[in-house]
């Protein structure tokens, strides 16, 4: 799987850098990145928690990323070359990574509330970028959005499953060092 990733992600690196401009002029960027990647939207890219996660989800994080890096350099200043290396690899795989990581945390979020019984908080509208999704799956994210408000609600009612005693929290200051 690894191997397939990063063959994956070197097929990515070379379309970087048409990333840029409007949704609309690219006919959505997530379909976009599909195209280039040769996957299939609903094609599983990756299990997570036992969860398969459908690559539509990891190249939507993708693009959101390649525009949140080319917005920052253009505010910068600065000429955007994705083989400019940071401190871990180059920009493209920085940004790959920081979209596989977006992709996780989603599909974590959703089991965590199906663990903790977590339905998407009440009120909660996700502002999330437009790569180009269809309503559905614009929905479907920013659900999980609504779950991470009800975990963390969850997190800060004492007593409850998720709420730290405050004997874990002093043991954890005591590991880490950390003041409290």
């Amino acid at each position: 799987m690894n191997r397939w990733m990063s063959a994956l992600a070197l097929s990515l690196c070379l379309c970087l850098t048409a990333c840029g401009g409007p949704a609309e002029e690219r006919g959505g960027q997530a379909s976009f990145l599909e195209q280039a990647a040769g996957l299939e939207r609903e094609t599983a890219l990756l299990s997570v928690d036992g969860r398969e996660i459908p690559a539509w989800r990891y190249l939507y994080w993708l693009g959101c990323d390649c525009d949140q890096t080319a917005a920052r350099y253009e505010e910068a200043g600065l000429p955007l070359d994705w083989e400019t290396m940071t401190e871990n690899g180059t920009l493209a795989e920085a940004v790959k990574e920081q979209a596989l990581a977006d992709t996780v945390l989603y599909a974590v979020v959703e089991s965590w509330g199906e663990r903790y019984g977590c339905a998407p908080a009440e009120g909660i509208k996700a502002d999330l970028p437009d790569q180009g999704l269809s309503e559905e799956r614009m929905a479907e994210l920013g659900r999980v959005g609504g779950v991470y408000a009800a975990l963390y609600q969850l997190y800060d009612t004492e007593g409850s499953a998720l709420a730290p005693t405050a004997e874990a929290l002093a043991a954890f200051g005591r590991e880490t060092g950390a003041l409290t």
